[in-house]
């Protein structure tokens, strides 16, 4: 039975600032008005009087200067009072401000109580007048773009009122949640019980927006409301949007995360990098350059004192040493993660957990600070999610900017619960294999499909050794950002702080988990050989003049393939069987005959043969008998500039190779 489908969400994406705790937003009714300046915004003094106030001379042709007069209640002047201008759509941002120039400026009223406004774009704009005692006014006026400017009439200054409002009762544990508004310098924190006051408001009307920011935003917009001068107005419960953590919809073309393609920059993250197939599929996918492929991280296996970050990322090293030898290129070095699982402070508040930065989290911090909400980094991690908690504790305000996708857990409770936390409330986070493993019958004549290389030869004995059911490792996220009808569909859940998952509502849930029914097994199947069997992803492995594995063969019949004497002498070598044959895909950077040395042993003796694939011999080399590594030297082999197929083909004798080298 196909999956149920979650119906359609949509998520507004917008600038947001995510600082859990902003300092100083702590609720605050009766703020100072200076407290809501969080840009630095120097005062101009004008003290000139003003006469003319068209452009001319003081804007061009598109800007305009604005002037206006201030006046108390007595009809005296208001000396000395601030004027605050800001687009009429402008909100208070203090992390992420927009810069919009001219159109946000400040002076202040000169002796007369008049003030100047200079070279304003047209638009349309809110004035705030901050009078010397506790009066204020605000006037909403639209510039055009005719250069002529505007004289304002006169604003008295009265006493202010405030906004009294609250948010609806939420099924979750109450957040921070924020109201700002529209076209003044006014941020305010709800208190816990979400309720909140705007005060110091000049009398007129006002539009607010009312947001929760932990972990994305959700908002209410409420428009129209009235101020009197001195009084409060009370407004009805607001009620934010039902917006999702991720925005996704279920098709029949599966499911549909938002921003998420084979576009995306990727960083794959694993405690384990000799253990799957999952890396080669990667890697070629970025070899082929399908795949905008930014890191390899190893975070720490908790499970197992063994494999330690140093153990994996040398054992990783190596498989990366088997894929360049295969010709795969681009692929970027691994690089430590986490170490140590998170553990509770003695505040026992997990916000005070202070991060322990390590290479694999600070590229994580590095690359999602490239990246945008609209076009995340997607960070696939196949063991704790420890790295990426302590990425997101080092700078919260990445969180919009990755999308994290577990995979294998099975289930929270397992590896850094801490990490599985931090992660799954405050992260964009998908889980796939929550509960089960790979499914699906493997197709193992398919496995011939992976090309022969030292590479192909491990991933076709580790999938031939599981013919049960499909083990592709942490592949699945990564398909699906190539075959999205991988994944047919999604439940919302949320998770508790002991970390009980269950089925929540579009404005409660936590995060995507991918059940077991809703994987299209052969389209992974298909996905996978499709990538393993791309030419593109094969380069050639070395340019003569040079040298070359042995190991980096791209074909070839009767190879064994597997590593000869490598821990005793820390050496890499391919066995060859009697008429065994193995392709190599060369440059030749230069016409003409070449001198080739090679490495070998042999016990018996052995004879090669050197030729063009397809082509005619182009020379022989005998290999006399040693058990020991030696060299052998064939004088002139005459080469063709350009691309190459060099054939090593044995016409007598097994025999092992280390490596080539040609030289003219």
């Amino acid at each position: 039975m196909p999956p149920k489908r979650p119906v359609p969400h949509r998520q507004a994406i917008r600038r947001t600032g995510l600082l859990m705790g902003w300092p100083g937003f702590s609720a605050f009714p009766g703020f100072a008005f200076a407290a809501f300046a969080f840009t630095a915004l120097l005062a101009v003094c004008l003290c000139a009087c003003v006469e003319r106030v068209a452009g001319k001379g003081g804007g061009t042709e598109t800007e305009s200067n604005v002037a206006g007069l201030a006046v108390n209640p007595d009809g005296s002047p208001s000396v000395g009072a601030r004027v605050i201008l800001r687009p009429a759509d402008y909100l208070a941002d203090p992390v992420s401000a927009e810069d919009t120039g001219s159109r946000r400026q400040e002076t202040v009223t000169d002796s007369h109580g008049r003030f100047k406004l200079r070279e304003l774009p047209a638009g349309d704009y809110r004035i705030e007048i901050a009078g010397s005692e506790s009066g204020g006014s605000i006037r909403d006026f639209s510039l055009r773009a005719d250069g002529q400017g505007m004289r304002l009439p006169a604003d008295t200054v009265k006493p202010r009122g405030s906004i009294k409002g609250a948010f609806a009762p939420d099924s979750e544990a109450q957040l921070a949640r924020f109201i700002q508004v529209f076209g003044m310098e006014r941020l305010v924190k709800a208190d816990p019980s979400g309720g909140f006051i705007l005060y110091n408001l000049p009398e007129g009307e006002y539009a607010i927006r009312c947001s929760s920011l932990q972990p994305f935003r959700r908002d209410a917009v409420r428009r129209g409301i009235s101020v009197k001068s001195g009084e409060q107005t009370t407004i009805t419960a607001v009620q934010l949007e039902k917006e999702a953590k991720l925005a996704f919809t279920v098709d029949g073309g599966g499911l549909r995360i938002e921003g998420l393609d084979s576009t995306n920059p990727v960083i794959l993250d694993n405690e384990r990098w000799d253990n799957g197939v999952e890396n080669e599929y990667v890697w070629a996918k970025a070899s082929a350059g399908s795949l905008d492929l930014r890191g390899n991280i190893v975070t720490a296996d908790l499970k197992s004192a063994v494999n330690t970050v140093p153990d994996q990322v040398a054992r990783g090293q190596a498989e990366l040493r088997g894929a360049r030898n295969a010709g795969l290129q681009g692929i970027p070095d691994l690089v430590g993660g986490a170490s140590a699982r998170l553990v509770s402070p003695a505040s026992g508040r997990l916000e005070d957990i202070k991060a322990s930065p390590s290479p694999g989290s600070d590229l994580i911090v590095a690359e999602a600070r490239k990246a945008t909400p609209e076009k995340p980094l997607v960070v696939v991690v196949g063991g704790p999610l420890t790295t990426v908690a302590q990425a997101w504790l080092t700078d919260p305000t990445i969180a919009p900017r990755m999308v994290v996708a577990g995979v294998f857990s099975y289930s929270l409770q397992n590896n850094d619960s801490i990490a599985n936390y931090l992660v799954a409330k405050n992260c964009r986070f998908v889980q796939w294999g929550r509960t089960y493993t790979w499914g699906g019958k493997p197709d193992t004549a398919r496995i011939a499909q992976v090309p022969l290389s030292r590479m192909g030869e491990r991933v076709r004995a580790y999938l031939s050794g599981n013919k049960d059911r499909m083990s592709f490792g942490d592949l699945a996220p990564v398909a699906f950002l190539f075959r999205r009808g991988a994944w047919m569909g999604a439940n919302m859940v949320k998770v508790s702080s002991t970390l009980e998952v269950q089925p929540a509502s579009d404005i409660t849930f936590d995060f995507l988990d991918i059940p077991f029914g809703a994987n299209d097994w052969p389209a992974y199947e298909e996905e996978f050989y499709r990538a393993l069997s791309d030419p593109a992803a094969y380069h050639p492995i070395a340019e003569a003049p040079g040298r070359f594995e042995a190991e980096g063969l791209s074909g070839g019949a009767a190879v064994g393939g597997l590593p000869v004497d490598s821990v005793t002498a820390g050496v890499d070598g391919i066995g060859f069987s009697a008429n065994g044959s193995a392709d190599y895909k060369l440059t030749v950077s230069k016409a003409g005959a070449y001198r080739m040395t090679v490495r070998y042993r042999t016990g018996g003796g052995a004879r090669i043969a050197i030729s063009a694939a397809g082509g005619a011999v182009l020379g022989e080399l005998p290999l006399p008998a040693s058990y020991a590594w030696a060299e052998a030297v064939l004088d002139s082999l005459p080469l063709e500039a350009g691309p190459l197929t060099l054939r090593v083909t044995g016409i007598g004798g097994s025999f092992n190779l280390d490596w080539m080298d040609l030289r003219p």
